[in-house]
């Protein structure tokens, strides 16, 4: 899972938070700090377990799969608890990919307006480029650069995520009868330490999106890889580098899911389930309705 999230940096560079344009940079905050918030108090309001909301939250909020798995050991959460995670945002994920073409072509919206929309929006990478590509080559290409810049913001999230859980830890280490919980994703601890705040396969993270950025800047890496010109053979060593990536992720996936308590899933009930629909609905509906108002589709 680690190595698997490590080499998914090298997917990003800084050079697609430029190509974003401050405009949609505002949005892509604005839109994950609204599904965070609202996972929070959305998940409190349900009785939702805290680290299970969070990653439902996190999941919505930026990449899907991805900052699930790579937020669950920051908080410790169970196994069962990514499980659910993981099939919620899957769900309403792969629902979008159908569903945001539809509305997309009935609102009569524009390519800007939808590859922003999809962007912001949908959850996982592959499901932005499919509802993107369902609508237009140009909304494809515009939510593929505005998906990436979302994703570059999974490590300062990942960080702050890190800060709230050491600083709610140190408050249950003075109550008495509060321990750490049972289950948690493994190679973790209750102490809380600069490496549970910042684990070291975030930095890993963060080193090869300045790698990929750096070599984007000396001209060595292209920074679309589908369109690479004349440095083939580098697009083609940083697709092999994301094949490894994805089916290391995807290992850690099938093993978590593997070792899950069906018996637990079944007691969390629906809950979670609609939070994740909360979350996607209110997502989709401040993110276009933000476009559409602003002006920024234009």
């Amino acid at each position: 899972l680690r190595l698997g999230i490590i080499l998914l940096g090298l997917r990003l560079s800084l050079q697609d938070v430029v190509a974003t344009g401050l405009s949609a940079l505002l949005l892509i905050v604005a839109c994950m700090a609204v599904a965070l918030t609202l996972a929070f108090f959305a998940g409190r309001l349900l009785k939702i377990p805290p680290r299970l909301a969070a990653l439902i939250g996190v999941g919505t909020a930026i990449c899907g799969n991805t900052a699930i798995v790579a937020v669950a050991p920051v908080i410790e959460a169970k196994e069962e608890e990514v499980s659910f995670a993981v099939a919620t945002i899957t769900f309403f994920g792969t629902l979008a990919v159908v569903v945001y073409p539809l509305i997309g072509y009935f609102l009569g919206v524009s390519d800007r307006t939808f590859g922003l929309w999809a962007g912001t929006a949908v959850n996982d990478t592959s499901q932005v480029v499919a509802a993107g590509a369902a609508f237009s080559d140009k909304a494809r290409d515009i939510a593929t650069v505005v998906k990436l810049t979302r994703n570059t913001l999974m490590v300062p999230v990942m960080i702050l995520i890190g800060l709230v859980y050491a600083r709610s830890q140190r408050r249950s280490s003075h109550v008495p009868g509060t321990s750490r919980p049972e289950g948690g994703v493994p190679g973790t601890s209750s102490r809380v330490t600069f490496g549970k705040i910042v684990p070291w396969f975030v930095l890993g993270f963060l080193l090869m999106t300045l790698l990929r950025t750096a070599g984007v800047a000396l001209g060595i890496l292209p920074q679309d890889v589908a369109h690479p010109g004349a440095l083939t053979a580098a697009a083609s060593a940083l697709k092999f580098v994301d094949e490894v990536a994805r089916f290391a992720v995807l290992m850690a996936l099938s093993a978590i899911g593997l070792g899950t308590d069906v018996e637990a899933v079944r007691r969390t009930g629906v809950k979670p389930f609609a939070l994740g629909l909360s979350l996607a609905s209110m997502l989709a509906v401040f993110s276009l309705g933000t476009i559409l108002v602003m002006g920024m589709g234009r």
